[in-house]
């Protein structure tokens, strides 16, 4: 029979803690999927409300020089909210990837993108003030040239554009609160400290030990 091993005193706790459900890596990660996948429903439904809207624009005439400035300008608006999204969404992919693999701190990278979600809130924000500055101009053209459908599918995006704000915000704020994902663990007992080993013990009279055990010469003395 295999003798039973003696339980790690608590320091080896310290050294090697339980793994938490919601650490601070999960939270964060969690937020970021949360928040592009808002941002992907926004943008897809801009894509298609844009379909719509290009439409629109072929239907009216030219001559009607601010119909045309409208149109073009809530198309313009529409197609700046969807490239901020994907910008944001790729780069920082890529800086949370590289800061929660290697644990190198928050760093310059890591402010970046909690400066950019925050400028994606006020971003997002404009862009849906704007569509739905234009809402009810496209709401007063006739049945013909703007269905009911398509005002439809308009609202929605503005008010996704809303709650996709929010939602960069709020990984904002998690950002913050949750740097700690992308720093390095703190051992016990560092800054100085004796390095321990699984169980807690100095790794110095540990090696000492082993040593001696090992050592004829040091057992006959």
């Amino acid at each position: 029979r295999c003798p039973l091993l003696p339980s790690p005193p608590p320091s080896a706790l310290l050294l090697h803690p339980p793994p938490s459900m919601w650490s601070a890596r999960r939270i964060l990660w969690a937020a970021w999927t949360s928040n592009f996948l808002v941002a992907v429903v926004f943008s897809l439904t801009s894509v298609f409300n844009g379909k719509s809207l290009d439409a629109l624009y072929s239907k009216i005439s030219a001559d009607d020089e601010t119909a045309n400035a409208l149109l073009g300008g809530i198309i313009t608006t529409s197609a700046w909210g969807v490239i901020l999204v994907a910008l944001f969404s790729i780069f920082s992919l890529i800086v949370l990837l590289r800061k929660t693999i290697a644990l190198t701190g928050a760093g310059f990278s890591y402010g970046i993108i909690v400066g950019s979600a925050i400028h994606m809130f006020f971003a997002l924000c404009e862009v849906s003030v704007s569509l739905n500055a234009h809402d009810s101009w496209l709401k007063d053209l006739p049945q013909g040239l703007w269905a009911n459908s398509q005002q439809n599918v308009y609202q929605a995006v503005y008010f996704l554009g809303f709650i996709s704000a929010g939602c960069f915000l709020l990984l904002a704020t998690i950002m913050i609160i949750c740097m700690k994902a992308v720093v390095p663990a703190e051992v016990p007992g560092g800054g100085g400290g004796p390095e321990l080993d699984t169980f807690g013990r100095p790794l110095a009279l540990t090696d000492a030990s082993r040593y001696r055990d090992n050592n004829p010469f040091g057992n006959a003395a």
